[in-house]
């Protein structure tokens, strides 16, 4: 069985596979904290509070994440740079998540989940902060999270769940999606 991806680049991409399935992206540089309890930016359950902006991040490792978010339909990319805060060449060659012929196959640093979306109601976070619930449904996997938008920065849960009684219920402060456009 051949590998087409060397051993440090396999830990990248296992770290990369985390980073998808959370729906999150790496660590910021500095905290983040709300100003005020103020709600969401509709009182509206509509997908239009996220509809048409792009969101960005650059984990540790590199891997810059993008969500894409029109209508009801999302779409999310990563691509893997060579140098720290997602700078210098882009990684540009084939390669299996894990490092395995039959994984999930990534030609040329094009990586791209497509799926739907939906934003629900503003659910009170164990912090007391208003969030707003959203669902992932991609390539057969459903995902339950909130989100919450402050100053042009996108927060997540820590994690996502799998069942609606799985979905988080803090925000992730440490790990900013920043609004693009």
């Amino acid at each position: 069985m051949e590998l087409k991806v060397k051993t440090n680049k396999k830990a990248l991409l296992t770290s990369a596979l985390a980073l998808v399935l959370t729906a999150c992206g790496g660590d910021s540089k500095s905290s983040n904290t709300p100003d005020s309890n103020a709600a969401p930016e509709s009182d509206a359950a509509e997908n239009t509070q996220l509809s048409g902006t792009t969101w960005s991040n650059c984990s540790d490792d590199s891997i810059k994440a993008r969500y894409y978010f029109q209508d009801n339909n999302f779409s999310y990319t990563l691509e893997y740079f060579d140098m720290p805060d997602c700078q210098g060449e882009a990684f540009n060659e084939e390669f299996y998540l894990y490092g395995n012929v039959g994984d999930t196959y990534v030609d040329n640093n094009n990586f791209e989940w497509n799926g739907e979306f939906v934003i629900g109601t503003i659910t009170t976070t164990e912090s007391g902060l208003n969030a707003r619930k959203i669902d992932f449904k991609y390539s057969g996997i459903e995902r339950y999270d909130i989100f919450y938008i402050q100053d042009n920065n996108l927060f997540f849960g820590p994690s996502n769940g799998t069942f609606e009684g799985d979905r988080d219920t803090e925000l992730d402060f440490e790990t900013p999606w920043i609004q693009v456009n």
